[in-house]
């Protein structure tokens, strides 16, 4: 299990990056002016390691209480990306990422799909030789078509908030202790070359816990707001 780690200061250290850079103040005309380093970067595909409080359920089963918020793009965020990608590429080509993704007409809703989304955006139009099983993966898109450059530059602009997810799960477990038990939600983060981060990491439905013993959860959609 390979365990992507996201700064604690994130958000503000986006912020930052993009103050610094200027490109708050760009034009759409303007993005040529951006450097090189801004289309260059690595992929990191794997799980965000989040705790759930964990206290004894009925005979046999453990319960997981949740109470946190985790760095992302947020649901309207995702889905304004998006029709970005339609404009930039075509109605098509984005279909053709979604259904990879496993998105399909809801329910689920789409963003429950973003990480797989994130990764195969990269995968049909950033990366496209590379191994996308991998964990980490670099890219460079400097030299590449305007489309590819584009995809970038708009991924730099998306916002990433604090989304908060609570709620409570029953768990089929003989564990007696009562602890924080880690949970291990998927996630795809992009790292830009100059310190920016775009997580797609929110919204997931199925998570993975190791110690009762290893099993797949299935999140509610109302569990994310």
């Amino acid at each position: 299990m390979y365990i992507v780690t996201l700064p604690q200061d994130l958000i503000q250290r986006n912020h930052l990056i993009l103050a610094s850079s200027g490109e708050k103040r760009l034009k759409t005309d303007e993005k040529q002016l951006i450097t090189a380093s801004t289309l260059s970067g690595t992929l990191y595909q794997g799980y965000n390691q989040v705790y759930a409080q964990l206290t004894a359920g009925s005979q046999g089963s453990i319960e997981l209480h949740f109470e946190l918020s985790i760095p992302s793009i947020s649901a309207a965020t995702f889905a304004s990306y998006r029709d970005e990608i339609r404009q930039i590429l075509s109605p098509e080509d984005e279909l053709h990422i979604s259904i990879a993704a496993g998105i399909t007409p809801p329910p689920p809703q789409a963003a429950t799909k973003m990480a797989n989304y994130g990764l195969q955006l990269f995968a049909q139009q950033i990366i496209k030789e590379a191994n996308i099983t991998e964990h980490r993966i670099g890219f460079n898109a400097f030299s590449s078509p305007a489309a590819c450059q584009k995809i970038l530059l708009s991924m730099r602009q998306l916002a990433v908030v604090q989304v908060q997810f609570s709620g409570s799960l029953a768990l089929s477990s003989h564990l007696t202790t009562t602890q924080n038990l880690a949970v291990y939600l998927p996630i795809t983060s992009i790292v830009f070359s100059d310190g920016l981060t775009i997580p797609f990491s929110a919204y997931a439905t199925n998570a993975l816990v190791t110690e009762t013993p290893q099993q797949q959860l299935t999140i509610p959609e109302h569990f994310w707001s």
